[in-house]
């Protein structure tokens, strides 16, 4: 069911590349799922059908309206400058039953490929510029943008601008690298023109300074943030980068994209990332992660895939203090592929889809928005993996039967990359590893795997036999996994794992501030030798949800009356400073 592309065929930003949907069927081994997830259910948010957003950007209004960005150029115009993107708002998009309203907010825009909304302000980014969209009279239409900074860049050799994040009272975005381009000759060939590129950068809101934060990325399409507010972008399979990957991103660190002249950069080792996400197994042009601040899948990040479609769940494993851990597939279903995934204010998931569309490919749309309900069903797959001494542990949602135990039920198989500079690459080394013993915790919902051969440095891929279920009989909503071995486990099988919250302790911050969860209440801790001046938390949106006058005490009491689960960000004064800190409702 599936079609190749072309072995030369370049990869472009994910909303402008040609789609790949895998030949797919529900718990089929090596197969994402044709079918939404039994947990959610699929609700339309395009009133009619000629509103057709190709969605590059998703963020909410204080009043519940979605601000949809959408790139809006021709697949076959991508060598010139497009000012075809545009901003939308929507009314009553919110619940089960929406009733959407459509209204053009902006137009016009140069190739939007990223967006925020921030106390109800509006930015993009798209071609060279971050630029703000006011509304200073507030008739729900635009002004002339006010630019902020501006990114040298090529847009024949494909520089996108993408974004868009805040934190620390700065923009985060990412100028993707160029692409190669037909020479003389008419072989393809790489030269990197302009500086800066293929970067995290950080924009100073005020005066449009820009700095290099991290290197090494190809085309990051998407910056989110994960636990603790870190930064995370994906990047696309190509030149350097034998697969597609969701990286942490860190101040000074190297991911592995060179240019060509060589940047002072290109000689570092490079960091690997969070994941591998193998290229055609999994995915194709990953989009702007987002993190789950709530319910089941607390503490993971989920990403779309524009061209493959879907959308995939990442357990995020924390190993001698750094991130790695295992992909997983999600949800499909959808009108076209998922780009820009956002939790909206009433916990339900939205889904910004794009691609390419051709009659020829096994799915026509380049456009479409949807979001994910809860359905109410319940839904038995792998939660998580974890790497432990001499194996692996992997964490089920139900207690799981007898077959679990069985360790012929369970193929795992590893191999590594290369990096070099021919565009992707295949998997190296591939093995067939040996699970020894299967052992079981006492809730009867893990199981652990002794393995022989692993190896850091490797991608595990784990396929399940279809006939592990789970003690009531539920088959098994996904039965492959693809974990990223950076180091080997230290802890012991079924350790207990770190709970975002624990009523019976003050989870602390890096700050050195803490907080607590009660029923119906959170508690703050001042840093040892000083008291809280003032206290205010906000919403995702950026909305204050509570503020109080600390009056210099330690701790201080805050109501969660009305409040929904979620992440909320808490501003503290103290000692005349101002630290912004995440806590998690459950």
């Amino acid at each position: 069911m599936s079609k190749k592309s072309p072995a030369n065929r370049i990869l472009s930003l994910a909303c402008m590349s040609a789609p790949l949907l895998f030949g797919m069927h529900t718990a089929d081994a090596a197969s994402p799922p044709e079918d939404v997830h039994p947990g959610w259910k699929i609700v339309d948010l395009r009133p009619d059908n000629n509103f057709k957003p190709m969605v590059t950007g998703l963020g909410f209004l204080s009043d519940g309206s979605l601000v949809v960005g959408s790139w809006g150029g021709s697949h076959d115009l991508l060598q010139n400058r497009q000012m075809k993107g545009t901003v939308y708002i929507l009314k009553g998009v919110t619940g089960s039953t929406p009733s959407p309203q459509v209204s053009t907010y902006a137009s016009g825009l140069e190739d939007l490929v990223g967006m925020l909304v921030k106390d109800d302000r509006i930015y993009v980014t798209g071609g060279e510029k971050l630029s703000e969209l006011p509304d200073s009279d507030k008739n729900g239409q635009a002004e002339a943008a006010k630019v902020i900074a501006t990114i040298p860049g090529t847009h024949y050799r494909h520089e996108f601008l993408f974004g868009l994040a805040f934190k620390d009272g700065k923009f985060w975005m990412a100028p993707s690298s160029g692409k190669p381009t037909p020479g003389a000759s008419g072989i393809l060939e790489y030269h990197q023109e302009n500086p800066n590129r293929g970067t995290m950068m950080s924009v100073d809101p005020a005066t449009g300074a820009y700095e290099v934060y991290a290197m090494g990325l190809r085309e990051p399409n998407g910056v989110g943030m994960g636990p603790d507010n870190e930064l995370f972008v994906p990047d696309v399979q190509g030149n350097w980068l034998p697969a597609n990957k969701l990286i942490h991103v860190k101040k000074g660190k190297f991911y592995g994209f060179k240019h060509d002249p060589p940047e002072s950069w290109d000689n570092m080792t490079p960091t690997p990332p969070v994941v591998y996400l193998p290229q055609g197994d999994v995915a194709r042009a990953p989009g702007g992660p987002l993190y789950v601040p709530f319910g089941r899948y607390a503490g993971q990040m989920l990403l779309g895939d524009a061209v493959s479609g879907g959308i995939r769940r990442i357990f995020l494993d924390k190993v001698n203090g750094e991130y790695q851990g295992t992909v997983f597939y999600f949800a499909g279903g959808f009108e076209a592929g998922p780009n820009r995934l956002i939790w909206g204010p009433d916990s339900n998931l939205y889904v910004g889809q794009c691609g390419q569309g051709a009659p020829d490919w096994a799915y026509v749309k380049d456009f479409g928005l949807q979001k994910l309900v809860p359905s109410g069903r319940d839904v038995f797959e792998m939660l998580a993996i974890r790497a432990r001494q001499g194996g692996l542990e992997i964490e089920f949602t139900h207690e799981v039967n007898s077959a679990a135990l069985t360790a012929s039920n369970y193929t795992v198989k590893s191999w590594y990359y290369n990096s070099t500079s021919a565009y992707g690459g295949p998997n190296m080394d591939t093995k067939t590893l040996q699970v020894t013993a299967v052992s079981q915790s006492t809730d009867k919902k893990s199981v652990f795997l002794a393995i022989n051969g692993l190896q850091t440095g490797r991608v595990v891929n784990l396929t399940l036999a279809s006939g592990i279920q789970s003690s009531t009989g539920m088959s098994n909503w996904t039965r492959d996994t693809w974990y990223t071995l950076n180091a080997l486990g230290t802890s012991m099988p079924f350790d207990p794992v770190p709970t975002a919250l624990s009523p019976a302790k003050p989870a602390a911050w890096t700050s050195g501030m803490g907080y607590r969860a009660q029923p119906g209440q959170i508690e703050l801790f001042a840093k040892v030798g000083g008291g809280i001046q003032t206290v205010e938390v906000m919403d995702l949106r950026g909305i204050r949800v509570a503020s109080r006058d600390g009056q210099g005490k330690t701790s201080l009491t805050l109501s969660t009356s009305g409040w929904a689960p979620g992440l909320y960000h808490v501003a503290i004064r103290q000692g005349g400073k101002r630290t912004v800190e995440t806590l998690i409702l459950p």
